[in-house]
C-alpha cells in the first residue's frame, strides 16, 4: 500500500469521501505526491547549480506548453523522474555553458517555435485526442507559445535576461519532447 493509498484509505474512514470515489481520489494524490517530489527535486537540483530561482522559471515556462502541446511521455513513472532529474540538470547546465547573446536566442526560440508550431499536438497512447481536442490543444499552445515569447522578448529587452533565457529552454525543450514523441509513436 502506498501513501496515495492511505491518504485516501483515512478521508474515507473519517466518511469525508465515499468508497465509491476511492480510485480516483488515490489517483489523484498519487499525481499530486509525484509532482511535489518533482518540484523539491528541481529545486535541490537548482540548489546544486546555484540556480534556484531559474529552475522554478524553466519549470513553469515548460510545464506550461507541456500541457497542450504534449510530446514523450516515459513507460513509468520511475523512468519519468529519472529522465526530467537528467533534463533539469542538463538545462541548467546549458544555461550556464551557452554563451548566451540575442543572436542565439533568436536561432533557438525561431528554430524550436516553427517545431511546435508544426507539431503540436502530439498525443500519447495513453492519452489519445479526438479532432477536436487537437484542434483545442494546437490553439492553446500557439497563444501559450506566443505569451512565452513575449515575455522572452520583454525580459531580455529589460535587462533580465537569465529570466528570458530560462522561458527559451522551456520553448526549446519542449520541441525535443514533441520530436522524441513522433519518434517514438513511429516506433510503436
Amino acid at each position: 500500500m502506498d501513501l496515495s493509498e492511505i491518504l485516501t484509505d483515512k478521508l474515507i474512514s473519517m466518511q469525508i469521501i465515499n468508497v465509491e470515489e476511492k480510485d480516483i481520489y488515490s489517483y489523484g494524490f498519487k499525481q499530486g505526491l509525484l509532482l511535489l517530489l518533482n518540484m523539491i527535486t528541481i529545486i535541490i537540483i537548482g540548489f546544486f547549480f546555484n540556480m534556484i530561482w531559474q529552475s522554478v522559471i524553466f519549470m513553469v515556462a515548460y510545464s506550461i506548453l507541456r500541457v497542450y502541446a504534449g510530446g514523450y511521455h516515459a513507460s513509468t513513472p520511475f523512468s519519468c523522474y529519472l529522465f526530467s532529474v537528467v533534463m533539469i540538470t542538463a538545462v541548467l547546465w546549458l544555461i550556464k555553458l551557452i554563451p548566451w547573446n540575442g543572436f542565439i536566442c533568436f536561432i533557438i526560440t525561431t528554430v524550436s517555435g516553427i517545431f511546435i508550431l508544426l507539431m503540436a499536438p502530439v498525443e500519447d497512447a495513453n492519452k489519445p485526442l479526438d479532432q477536436e481536442e487537437k484542434r483545442i490543444f494546437k490553439k492553446r499552445t500557439n497563444i501559450i507559445l506566443g505569451v512565452l515569447i513575449g515575455f522572452a522578448l520583454l525580459f531580455w529587452f529589460t535587462g533580465e535576461k537569465q529570466i528570458s533565457i530560462c522561458i527559451i529552454m522551456g520553448i526549446c525543450l519542449i520541441s525535443v519532447m514533441l520530436v522524441l514523441g513522433k519518434i517514438k509513436d513511429i516506433k510503436e
